[in-house]
């Protein structure tokens, strides 16, 4: 599958290795998804998981998700100062990766058809 992250408003509560139970079926379907695939949150990984991200209720709404792969590129998690933000009732979580690079591959110019006026005999022996 390679590399794996998934990040915004989940609507539910995790806290990685303490379950907790909040009686609410969004943090349940939330945690057996995340217990499944194997998937570790960033709040957990940089020890931010008791700062909340939803001002309303100072819950823990917003996540970062990663697999054991993707964790690798990670180079920086954050979750933005309550104070500084004035526009939304959640917080910002911003996080950076380092992903590895490699030299792309040469576009080739490929003739263009023009569909509109092209034949079957044309679609059928044209090369690709």
């Amino acid at each position: 599958m390679g590399s794996v992250l998934i990040g915004g408003d989940l609507n539910g509560q995790f806290k990685q290795g303490a379950l907790r139970e909040t009686g609410n079926m969004k943090s349940k379907l939330l945690s057996d998804f995340i217990i499944r695939n194997n998937l570790l949150s960033l709040q957990s990984v940089y020890g931010r998981h008791n700062e909340y991200t939803f001002k309303t209720t100072q819950g823990v709404l917003d996540y970062f998700l990663v697999d054991g792969q993707c964790l690798n590129y990670v180079s920086m998690f954050d979750i933005e100062q309550p104070k500084n933000i004035l526009t939304s009732d959640h917080i910002p979580i911003m996080c950076s990766l380092n992903l590895p690079t490699r030299k792309a591959e040469p576009v080739h110019k490929r003739d263009t058809v023009a569909w509109n006026i092209c034949t079957p005999n044309d679609i059928e022996h044209r090369e690709y």
